[in-house]
């Protein structure tokens, strides 16, 4: 595996250019292990294609391409810190971890290296997001061919834009990282409810890319509305928190009170919120219902009784008939 970092005295200086806060001797053996997995963690998402083209801009130095590389590498960097932060903040010694402290430096209070930590992960959340949108605006072919992009293509909510519409989450990556969430809910909610024949339908015209029709487009937007809610719902409880908006959880006031006064959601409000979100798009798809109700009652043809003719075969002149 290349990387997109020197491996010699020039690392220290490279580094500190991407990062900015670190130390400018931070040397390349410290981090070795933790580029390979950021590395790998970075390939896994974009696909090997698309990485070992930036590789080659990187290698070639290619003027146009710089801008692309810098933002792959800083994704890398900040993805590789953050894993190698918690355990350099200690030292490492045959009579086992102690805390840092030299003459000109103390050990960080516990709610610093928590802020820190969280901030860290949004910063590198937002790296990848700049790589993402860079390959879009370039209309990367490779990118744009790649099994995971095309992949989100068949989904009824494929695009920020349309995800936007209903919730503001103004994230590409977090769209790539919802994608099961919203596969998940596509089959358990949306088939059971429009059926195979329906569901098909508008399959066809999203694939085809042709946009869907007048006729169907009113229930087609209400399925959108409630995969978003569907998804954001099942991202509660499989994505990081620090990946979802701001907003998506309240903070609430707390004995325990950082700067900011509040404090980071803990795992029953995560559910609270997950709650919500299925209750909003569980209302929709009751509309949906009504809507599928409503045009199969049209479809019936109605019948007056009187226009049939009733012949129960009695005869009057047989004995077992009164007259």
């Amino acid at each position: 595996m290349k990387l997109l970092f020197k491996q010699d005295a020039e690392f220290s200086a490279q580094f500190k250019e991407i990062l900015g806060f670190v130390d400018a001797d931070f040397r390349y053996i410290n981090v070795k292990a933790k580029l390979l997995t950021a590395t790998q963690e970075f390939i896994d998402l974009i696909g090997d294609a698309v990485y070992n083209e930036i590789v080659a801009s990187y290698e070639a130095n290619t003027t146009t391409q710089l801008h692309k590389v810098f933002l792959a590498q800083s994704a890398i960097a900040l993805n590789a810190y953050r894993m190698l932060a918690p355990n350099n903040d200690l030292v490492h010694s045959n009579n086992g971890r102690a805390s840092r402290k030299t003459d000109k430096q103390v050990a960080a209070f516990e709610w610093m290296l928590d802020r820190s930590d969280k901030q860290l992960e949004r910063d590198y959340y937002k790296a990848l997001d700049l790589v993402l949108e860079f390959l879009e605006i370039e209309k990367s072919t490779t990118w744009l061919a790649s099994p995971k992009r095309l992949r989100q293509n068949q989904y009824f909510v494929n695009t920020t834009k349309d995800f936007e519409e209903y919730f503001p989450i103004q994230s590409r990556l977090l769209l790539l990282k919802l994608q099961p969430g919203i596969r998940k809910a596509e089959r358990d909610e949306i088939l059971s409810v429009l059926g195979v024949s329906k569901f098909d339908t508008y399959k066809t015209l999203i694939l085809a890319g042709n946009g869907i029709t007048a006729p169907l487009l009113p229930m087609y937007k209400l399925i959108q509305e409630a995969l978003v809610y569907y998804a954001i719902a099942w991202g509660m409880s499989h994505l990081s928190v620090q990946l979802l908006p701001e907003g998506t959880l309240q903070k609430y006031a707390s004995e325990q009170k950082n700067t900011l006064s509040s404090k980071v959601p803990e795992q029953l409000q995560t559910q609270l919120a997950e709650e919500r979100f299925l209750a909003d798009a569980n209302r929709i798809m009751k509309t949906v219902q009504n809507m599928l109700t409503q045009e199969n009652e049209s479809d019936l043809t109605y019948v007056n009784p009187q226009d049939f003719i009733f012949d129960f075969g009695f005869d009057e002149n047989d004995n077992f008939v009164d007259s």
